[in-house]
């Protein structure tokens, strides 16, 4: 991710999903963008992180399934954000996301922006956004029907689609 030979450089975890335009999302002046965790930081514990390591506080943790570095700084951060990893970093909450967390220190000096609900979904939490632009389905085992939902908040025309696709599905279960 660090090595890629470009400004601009969008991450996106194979269980997301673009139903709109992601350059909406792209576009804007800022360094570092991602949507706030649901898990939030503990406020104490967060803090004295930064402080440890001598960083500009930022109060929140994004969500490692989609985030966008602009000017070039994916490739500023590679060694700095590679030490975090390494050394571990000495903070738990609402999960043991090491790599996100050593990302945070190492952006947490540039421009940052937070996503909206819009712009990255939380299809995984039942997030309900008709015209979202990236859904984040996290769950393998629900992964067809959040995928469903998700488009069909997109598509009206789908859940026909769907009633047609489950009804062929049994019809070839019968004939097996």
């Amino acid at each position: 991710l660090c090595d890629v030979d470009a400004e601009t450089v969008v991450f996106l975890d194979c269980d997301t999903l673009i139903l709109g335009d992601i350059f909406e999302v792209i576009e804007g002046d800022f360094d570092f963008k991602g949507r706030p965790d649901l898990s939030g930081v503990h406020p104490t514990k967060w803090k004295n992180l930064f402080e440890k390591h001598d960083k500009e506080y930022m109060d929140w943790v994004p969500n490692g399934g989609f985030f966008i570095f602009k000017n070039g700084i994916h490739k500023e951060i590679r060694e700095e954000w590679q030490e975090f990893m390494e050394e571990g970093v000495d903070y738990y909450y609402g999960g043991n996301h090491q790599e996100v967390f050593a990302l945070s220190l190492a952006v947490s000096e540039y421009d940052l922006e937070k996503m909206t609900d819009k712009e990255h979904v939380y299809e995984f939490a039942d997030e309900n956004v008709a015209d979202g632009i990236v859904y984040h389905m996290l769950t393998p085992n629900k992964t067809f029907n959040q995928v469903m939902m998700a488009l069909r908040r997109r598509v009206p025309l789908l859940e026909k689609a769907e009633e047609k696709w489950l009804g062929l599905k049994r019809s070839l279960v019968n004939l097996s």
